[in-house]
C-alpha cells in the first residue's frame, strides 16, 4: 500500500493568506486580498487631459476593507488610462501596484541612494530622487501614512535644483488620522515614489527589503 506523507506546513495560516491585488471597474479601482476590517492606504498618480490641457492628478486616502478583504476607490469619471495605483494593507504592511487596463506598469527597485539618513545639516531623514518631479508616500505598518509632492527647483525642493530633488521626511503631510510625519525612517517603512512625468514607480523598504 502506498503511504502518503502529509506536510503540515502546507496548511499553515500564513501560507493561506491571500496577497493583495488591484483590479479595475469602468469607474473604480478595487483592491482585494486585504485584511478584513483593516485600514487600506490608497495612492494613485494619473496624467489626465481636459480640453487639450494635460494635468497630473494625485489621489490618496485611507479606507477600511470590508469583511471579504476588499476595498473600492470609486471615481466620478472613467479610470484614467495613464494612471498608477497602489494599495497598502496597513495591518500587514503588504502592498500591491497596478496600472489601468492596457497601460504598462514601469516599476523599478527603490534605489538605496534615494534615502538620506539625518545628520549634520540634515535635521531629519530625507528622501531624494533623480527625477524632475516626484509624488511620494511613506507607510508605516499599523501606524499611518504620509505623502508629499515635489518638483525640482521649486519651493518643495530642498536640494535647490542643482542636484537631486530632495525633501525632509518631516515635511510630509499626514493621511487620515496619522500623527505628524516622523523625523526618522523605521527599517520596515514602505516607500513609494512615482515619477509623474515618465510614470515610473519605485517601491521598497527603508532597509532595502521587498515591498
Amino acid at each position: 500500500m502506498r503511504r502518503v506523507l502529509w506536510l503540515p506546513f502546507l496548511l499553515s495560516p500564513s501560507c493561506l493568506l491571500a496577497q493583495p491585488a488591484i483590479t479595475f471597474e469602468p469607474q473604480a479601482a478595487v483592491a482585494s486580498g486585504l485584511t478584513p476590517g483593516a485600514q487600506v492606504v490608497w495612492f494613485s498618480v494619473a496624467r489626465e487631459s481636459s480640453e487639450g490641457v494635460g494635468t497630473i492628478v494625485r489621489r490618496e486616502r485611507i479606507d477600511v476593507a470590508d469583511a471579504q478583504g476588499d476595498a473600492r476607490f470609486a471615481l466620478d469619471r472613467s479610470v484614467p488610462y495613464k494612471s498608477i495605483w497602489v494599495a497598502v494593507d496597513l495591518a500587514s504592511g503588504s502592498s500591491t501596484a497596478a496600472t489601468s487596463r492596457g497601460f504598462p506598469l514601469r516599476e523599478v527597485t527603490l534605489p538605496s541612494a534615494y534615502l538620506l539618513p539625518g545628520g549634520g545639516a540634515l535635521q531629519t531623514d530625507a528622501i531624494q530622487a533623480g527625477w524632475d518631479a516626484v509624488e511620494a508616500l511613506v507607510v508605516r505598518t499599523k501606524a499611518g501614512a504620509w505623502g508629499y509632492s515635489a518638483g525640482r527647483g521649486g519651493t518643495s525642493d530642498e536640494g535647490g535644483g542643482g542636484g537631486l530633488l530632495r525633501f525632509s521626511l518631516d515635511r510630509m503631510h499626514s493621511l487620515g488620522a496619522a500623527t505628524a510625519a516622523p523625523p526618522r525612517l523605521d527599517p520596515a517603512d514602505l516607500l513609494i515614489l512615482i515619477d509623474p512625468n515618465e510614470m515610473i514607480l519605485a517601491r521598497g523598504r527603508a532597509n532595502g527589503g521587498k515591498p
